[in-house]
């Protein structure tokens, strides 16, 4: 199973690096466990590694603009003030220099446009030798169908959900969520799903997780299954993330069920949980 290190975090680390950072990523491969990472574009159409889609957290709240209303010479001088971005292209290199580690690309709905898809194919393409450790997940249809076609062997997800949450957060996510049956049974562009879950559903009166229901029915139906650690909702006070406690016993239900990859904020905590949990 891979263990993919959220925005290349361990929360428990005593040495703090910046989220989607190159030296968190570093760190994260040299343990050995995979990167989940965000892109953004500039206005040359350069992908960058940040979550958001304006400069505001990065800056410490000192500058808002949009990623992708900036040319080069302006991010440069912005990166003298506020340090250096990781470059998709760094990310690409490090995968490379680490032949065990796995890329999970989160492509947000907002960026799924020709400029943004055609950018990302024209990157990955000289990186044919890495595609089997490539995911690019939260996609929808015709975006997923166009990669297919231009980087064929890559991963490619859709973030799957309950259908109450599909329903809540859809505007959110600019329409990316799929409830399990939207997915199932259908011969997509899909190899992979990725299953996001902001809390447990209210089903007949009681408490329903999400990945006990999918896994197995997503593998038996060819899927590679990756899901996230409930913490990684800790805003949305997902159950399962109020405590240690909480968190280790819903792990212990999940690699019960054999997923093929777990996104967590504590790479470091659910690697070592795994081998005695």
């Amino acid at each position: 199973m891979i263990v993919l290190s959220h925005r290349g975090l361990d929360l428990e680390r005593r040495e703090q690096l910046a989220e989607n950072s190159l030296a968190a990523f570093r760190w994260a491969a040299t343990q050995g466990f995979g990167i989940e990472l965000d892109l953004q574009i500039t206005k040359e159409s350069e992908l960058i590694v940040a979550h958001d889609a304006t400069t505001e957290h990065w800056s410490q709240g000192k500058v808002k603009k949009n990623w992708f209303d900036l040319s080069g010479a302006e991010l440069a001088e912005l990166e003298n003030n506020w340090g250096p971005l990781c470059r998709l292209k760094e990310a690409l290199g490090l995968a490379n220099e680490f032949p065990s580690a796995m890329l999970a690309i989160h492509l947000k709905g907002q960026n799924q446009n020709d400029t943004f898809t055609k950018a990302l194919a024209k990157s990955l393409l000289p990186q044919r030798n890495i595609f089997q450790r490539i995911l690019i997940f939260d996609l929808k249809v015709s975006t997923a169908g166009f990669l297919r076609k231009a980087c064929p062997g890559i991963g490619l997800a859709p973030s799957v959900a309950h259908a109450f949450d599909v329903q809540r957060f859809q505007s959110v996510a600019h329409g990316t969520l799929f409830a399990p049956q939207d997915i199932l049974g259908q011969d997509g562009p899909y190899n992979w799903v990725w299953l996001d879950e902001w809390d447990r559903a209210a089903v007949d009166g009681k408490s329903k997780a999400l990945y006990e229901e999918t896994i197995t029915t997503f593998q038996n139906n060819g899927f590679m299954v990756a899901v996230i650690s409930p913490e990684l909702h800790k805003a949305e006070k997902h159950q399962d993330a109020e405590s240690l406690e909480a968190l280790e016993k819903r792990w212990r239900e999940i690699l019960k069920l054999k997923p093929h990859a777990v996104c967590t904020d504590y790479p470091a905590r659910f690697s070592a949980f795994s081998k005695v949990g």
